[in-house]
């Protein structure tokens, strides 16, 4: 934005095994259902 480079670091811990292909895939994913949730939301109450 207007130029200026961000970068955000998140943590996360989980007990499955996984490349950081597919746990980029899952931690995307989890967070795909928030939004789409959110989206409905405010289509339907026209937000």
């Amino acid at each position: 934005m207007n130029g200026i480079e961000t970068v955000e670091r998140r943590f996360f811990i989980a007990s499955i095994p996984a490349d950081a292909r597919r746990f980029a895939r899952a931690v995307r994913g989890h967070w795909g259902v928030e939004n789409r949730l959110h989206w409905r939301l405010d289509v339907v109450f026209s937000e």
